[in-house]
């Protein structure tokens, strides 16, 4: 099984909602699971969103599973098998603009110290409308990334 997770703020969710003024974790992340067979074939990439979209659907209405905190440990397992990608954060939140009274970031990345790859989102610390994008990976696999991306924006 390959598997996807991503961070989902749940303050909205919950009925009636949290305050938007709500200081606290409200964090939960959904893991998406496919079969690798099922990725690699001519629709793995329409398998893989509506594997998501699935999950999205499912955990959105089950305030239960939410609550309880059995999400936890689907997090663990999917994290631990070596086959997760994740995403975190979000463009929504200028990360560069919280200053918890020792001031603003110069820079910021989320730590991860699990064996699968985590990519983070984040609003652009000095343009509008631009992402920053950080990447995971072993040095093998972040040099392969590299040469990859690079062959890719030499056809730009």
């Amino acid at each position: 099984m390959e598997y996807f997770g991503c961070s989902v703020n749940y303050r909205a969710r919950f009925d009636p909602p949290l305050p938007s003024s709500y200081f606290g974790n409200c964090i939960v992340w959904y893991i998406a699971s496919t079969k690798h067979v099922d990725l690699v074939g001519d629709e793995g990439f329409m398998i893989a969103t509506e594997s998501i979209a699935e999950i999205i659907y499912k955990r959105n209405n089950d305030k239960e599973y939410v609550l309880n905190g059995d999400w936890l440990k689907e997090v663990g397992a999917a994290a631990n098998t070596g086959r997760y990608v994740s995403i975190a954060g979000s463009p929504k939140y200028d990360l560069y603009e919280a200053d918890f009274g020792w001031g603003k970031p110069k820079k910021w990345h989320f730590v991860f110290s699990g064996s699968g790859l985590v990519m983070s989102l984040s609003k652009s610390k000095d343009t509008d409308g631009d992402l920053e994008i950080s990447l995971s990976l072993s040095k093998t696999r972040m040099n392969a990334f590299a040469a990859i991306f690079a062959d890719g924006l030499s056809v730009l």
